[in-house]
């Protein structure tokens, strides 16, 4: 696999601009060790050709801690850290953490070819989990590739991770961590109330009224809690939930609908957190 992420040059049909997840920010120049600075510097400034020939000159041994560090500050440079990635791994087995990182440098950078033969080879290294597949919702609903997400949660269960309730709120997530995308997440939910396998939980609900607290819709955000109280009942644990719901309501100036359901919610002692009390 890796030999085949390696061969596969097509560029990106756009440059890639959004900033990496807070796990990948990039790291204080006092932090970064004296390896990873130089390996760093022959990708940014060594030709694809002459990589791998340069880092094997370096003497350097890419321990798992090195690999991760590279990875987390190699998102700018998807070619040149695919043949890292390939060089480091004639060393030892990638950990998983560090597969998870590429699958989501690939997805990132739109190279979603290269990113599926990530995947097969972390199945075949026995290192697949849902953290990779996260990954690939979450890039393909940045990319607009709704679609390619949604298929992506219907093949995983052929890789050996289970699309369960935890996996369809990782899709339904992505989906709403994009702006006016909240319409697709509640389309999804829709195929979520008929599968008893992945049928929504109190975590989707809390995410889908997440994303229309996000875009403003109260009418939506109503309904939604509606069925949310409906299918799962009152969940005292579910703050979340009951948070954005409320702040919905306040920011479209529906206050007193929000202290009507406020009322509901201390009844069935759902309470919202100190924010959203205070608001109201």
């Amino acid at each position: 696999m890796e030999e085949g992420m390696a061969e596969n040059q097509i560029s990106p049909p756009h440059p890639i601009h959004r900033p990496p997840p807070s796990s990948q920010l990039p790291l204080s120049p006092t932090s970064i060790s004296s390896s990873v600075k130089i390996i760093l510097d022959i990708l940014i400034r060594t030709t694809p050709q002459q990589i791998e020939p340069a880092l094997a000159s370096t003497g350097i041994i890419p321990t798992t801690e090195v690999v991760v560090e590279v990875l987390k500050l190699s998102y700018d440079y998807p070619f040149s850290a695919i043949k890292f990635f390939r060089w480091a791994g004639l060393a030892h087995k990638h950990s998983a953490h560090a597969w998870n990182l590429m699958v989501d440098l690939l997805g990132r950078n739109r190279l979603f070819e290269s990113m599926w033969d990530a995947i097969r080879s972390m199945r075949q290294e026995k290192t697949l989990s849902l953290a990779a597949f996260a990954s690939a919702f979450g890039n393909y609903c940045a990319s607009g590739s709704f679609d390619d997400a949604l298929m992506t949660f219907q093949v995983m269960d052929k890789y050996g991770i289970p699309n369960d309730v935890v996996a369809a709120n990782s899709l339904l997530s992505a989906m709403c961590g994009e702006n006016g995308c909240v319409l697709r997440a509640l389309d999804f939910l829709e195929t979520m109330k008929s599968k008893p396998e992945f049928g929504p939980d109190g975590d989707s609900f809390a995410i889908l009224l997440e994303g229309l607290e996000k875009e403003g819709d109260a009418a939506k955000a109503k309904t939604t809690f509606g069925e949310m109280v409906v299918r799962v009942g009152w969940m005292p644990a579910n703050v979340a939930a009951y948070d954005a719901f409320l702040m919905t309501l306040v920011r479209g100036e529906q206050v007193e609908e929000a202290l009507k359901f406020l009322i509901v919610m201390k009844k069935n002692s759902c309470l919202p957190d100190n924010m959203a009390a205070a608001v109201l």
